[in-house]
């Protein structure tokens, strides 16, 4: 049946398709005919359907969405669930920690006292203020009412998708679907949601290759597929691939965040080759300016192609859709970007139906002639030369980037149950997320002020930042970089080598603090490995993300891991403490005029640093009581001779990054006046909390430097010293850790019975 007769449609005359219980994770669902589907633009199509369909539940209501507001949506939405859940209706909800991080304690316990079933999908806290689970979200939007309507596509339960909201107001598309289809997306929600599962059979596994456009002469037909991290990584991606290539006449896509991989790039400039007419309706006022520079990167490659490309700029583009020929669409979940292709849980449907092909058509080619601007290759861009150099590295690092991610150790993303009453809502650190705008009486003033001095410190630093890179003369710091001798330049990586070793000795200690039968051959690696990544890319990765992974396979365990990072963090900062307590006090670095930190400050700061680190050493020697719990990890006192060696390998260790540096900068400066700015930039580095202090290094050298030798001079040697110090050891401790995954694996294939 056409989706023209859906209007009139109401849930009392459509059959209910069969409810099934979960059988397999790993399914491949087909096509189901017989559908009545219909299109639903933006919340005001959206809302009230979805909402008369959830007041009308009977049985079971189950919705997954990546974001919820406290506004009159998100307020309208919660009260029709906790109705439902009091008439009696298995209400299972699933959030995604991130999308919905700032719901209220109030907002989680209204639902959860109602007996609705509430998850939260990979919870994380923030860290100085910042949410840092940015990766591998939930962000899949569906609804399925009493197994007999279902509703999937881009739109959140937030105001944002309203008109009224303002210019910022997104424009974006679901779907509404009744028929034998939707007991493919109940059966998939309630996988996800967590239902116990049955024996796998070969039958159910058996996956699809048929051609996506050869079908049958009958409309309604309608295929759930999706992503995720397992066994369908590729799925959605492969079927626009796949209907690209088969494409005939026409091409639309609608798309948010267009930045795809150079495959499907190539398939959509192959098919305008061929004399298909391919649109392209991409944002043009977007809600993230990324996403406007990121899909421009593409225009020309596109363009010259005969690709049509349009730029949507009433209001922000968040729908994700698209039309081959006169039969078949997609609406769903996913962009085209890494994050949706290769990292995020996404979930569309396929659509062979010849009335929704032909509304959605008309919609769009309203958007694209009447609201949109069209693109031409046949203006350069100001900047020709830089905005293609720039593009390029952008492009290919993009581009790579979710493999590269997956190579890196990950944890499980897991759903975490909300408990149901609501006194039971006592939140740990992990748990913490769900209640950062509830504010406590008992909240220190710190936590208030936190963010939003991080994020000052930061501003300052950048504004700064760009007034000293605007002064430089850039030639400059090319020549000096060409100038460089190949001696300076093995000297320094002789220095960092030393000093990669000597981090990797924290973990020595660490060996027999925790008294571990592990030798020399195996730490040595997982400190190199786990230091590389740790300057490069935060210590939740290198730090904690890799130790914990590579000290696991060594048969270490979780409590004994985490004293070992406890001992390296101590090591690192309180050998911080004394070199820096040292400098500091000492004079050797005098703050320019104006500065709010005079040197007198300085020093004072120099004799508080050697005070604690003095009272670490009394502590070891002599507090009476060894243990100690901090955020549920124990931690023993070590003796006074090890404490001693800490402060003293983590001193060196500072001295050496010092070192490098000081071996690439101009030789008038002296060594111990480096060594102090470079203490003085750690600590700013910590407080903006910027993977390798990224521009936050080099904006503290040239402000304290500048009026001993040139800008140009300094960068340069910065410059060096980045890809002495960050990018090639990081290379190399890739290279280290795919060869140790390597050998793990060998050697669990090796223990496997035969």
């Amino acid at each position: 049946m056409s989706s023209q007769s859906m209007e009139k449609t109401t849930l009392d005359n459509i059959p209910a398709p069969p409810i099934r219980e979960p059988t397999a994770v790993d399914v491949e669902y087909g096509w189901q005919g017989s559908n009545r589907v219909e299109l639903l633009e933006n919340g005001e199509a959206y809302f009230p359907r979805v909402f008369d369909a959830l007041r009308r539940a009977q049985s079971e209501i189950l919705l997954e969405t990546f974001i919820v507001f406290e506004d009159k949506v998100g307020n309208e939405l919660q009260q029709i669930l906790i109705e439902a859940a009091q008439r009696g209706v298995r209400t299972t909800v699933s959030l995604d920690g991130f999308g919905c991080g700032e719901l209220s304690t109030g907002f989680l316990t209204a639902l959860t006292a109602a007996g609705v079933h509430l998850q939260m999908f990979d919870p994380a806290p923030k860290r100085l203020g910042i949410r840092t689970n940015w990766f591998r979200r939930l962000h899949r939007k569906i609804v399925v009412v009493d197994g007999s309507i279902a509703f999937i596509g881009g739109i959140n339960f937030s105001a944002d998708h309203l008109a009224d909201f303002g210019p910022e107001a997104k424009q974006d598309y679901s779907v509404e679907v009744q028929g034998p289809a939707v007991a493919d997306i109940h059966h998939f929600a309630l996988l996800q949601c967590g239902r116990p599962t049955h024996a796998k059979y070969w039958w159910q596994r058996r996956r699809q290759r048929r051609s996506e456009l050869a079908f049958s002469d009958h409309d309604g037909q309608v295929r759930l597929v999706y992503r995720d991290n397992g066994e369908h990584p590729s799925d959605i991606e492969e079927v626009y691939r796949q209907v690209l290539r088969q494409a005939k006449r026409r091409v639309v896509i609608a798309n948010a965040y267009f930045f795809p991989g150079l495959r499907l790039l190539r398939d959509i400039r192959n098919a305008a080759r061929r004399g298909v007419d391919v649109r392209l309706i991409l944002q043009g006022q977007p809600d993230m300016l990324v996403a406007k520079l990121a899909a421009r990167m593409t225009y020309d490659y596109l363009l010259r192609s005969g690709v049509k490309i349009y730029e949507y700029c009433d209001r922000p583009l968040h729908g994700k859709v698209a039309l081959v020929d006169e039969d078949w669409s997609t609406v769903g979940s996913s962009n085209l970007d890494p994050l949706s292709l290769s990292m995020n849980l996404e979930a569309n449907v396929l659509i062979r139906d010849r009335g929704f092909n032909r509304v959605l058509f008309d919609r769009l080619e309203d958007l694209s002639d009447n609201h949109c601007k069209a693109m031409s290759h046949d203006i350069p861009p100001r900047g020709r030369v830089w905005h293609m150099t720039i593009g390029f590295l952008v492009f290919h690092f993009l581009r790579h980037f979710p493999a590269w991610a997956g190579w890196l150790p990950a944890h499980k993303p897991r759903l975490k149950p909300i408990p149901l009453r609501p006194g039971a809502l006592t939140m740990n650190r992990a748990e913490s997320h769900m209640a950062t705008d509830a504010k406590s009486p008992g909240k220190s003033h710190w936590s208030r002020w936190k963010r939003p001095l991080t994020m000052l410190f930061f501003l300052m630093l950048i504004v700064l930042f760009t007034m000293l890179a605007q002064r430089l003369e850039w030639s400059e710091v090319f020549d000096n970089l060409a100038d460089f001798k190949v001696r300076t330049l093995i000297i320094a990586s002789g220095l960092t080598l030393v000093s990669f070793l000597v981090y990797a000795c924290f973990d020595l200690i660490g060996r027999t603090y925790i008294r571990q039968n592990l030798t020399w051959k195996q730490i040595l690696p997982v400190g190199i490995i786990s230091y590389a990544f740790n300057l490069n890319l935060s210590a939740w990765v290198g730090g904690i993300a890799m130790r914990y992974r590579l000290y696991s396979r060594l048969g270490v365990s979780k409590s004994n891991i985490a004293k070992i990072l406890g001992l390296s963090l101590a090591t690192n900062w309180f050998g911080y403490m004394v070199i820096a307590g040292a400098v500091f006090s000492s004079g050797l670095v005098r703050m320019p005029p104006g500065w709010k930190l005079s040197s007198s400050a300085l020093q004072g700061v120099g004799v508080l640093l050697l005070l604690l680190s003095a009272g670490y050493l009394v502590a070891c020697q002599f507090a009476k009581r060894r243990e100690w719990a901090i955020r549920g990890i124990e931690i023993d006192l070590p003796s006074l001779r090890m404490a001693v060696l800490q402060l003293t390998l983590g001193a060196l260790n500072w001295s050496l990054m010092a070192a490098v540096i000081f071996t690439l900068l101009p030789s008038k400066l002296d060594y111990p006046l480096v060594l102090g700015v470079l203490l003085i930039s750690a600590i700013a580095g910590v407080i903006t909390h910027i993977p390798a202090g990224l521009g936050v290094l080099e904006a503290v050298f040239v402000a304290l430097l500048q009026h001993e030798v040139s800008r140009g001079s300094l960068v340069a040697g910065l410059l060096a010293y980045r890809a002495i110090y960050f990018i090639l050891p990081l290379l190399i401790a890739l290279v280290m850790y795919l060869l140790v995954e390597a050998k793990a694996k060998a050697l669990r294939i090796s223990r496997k019975p035969k």
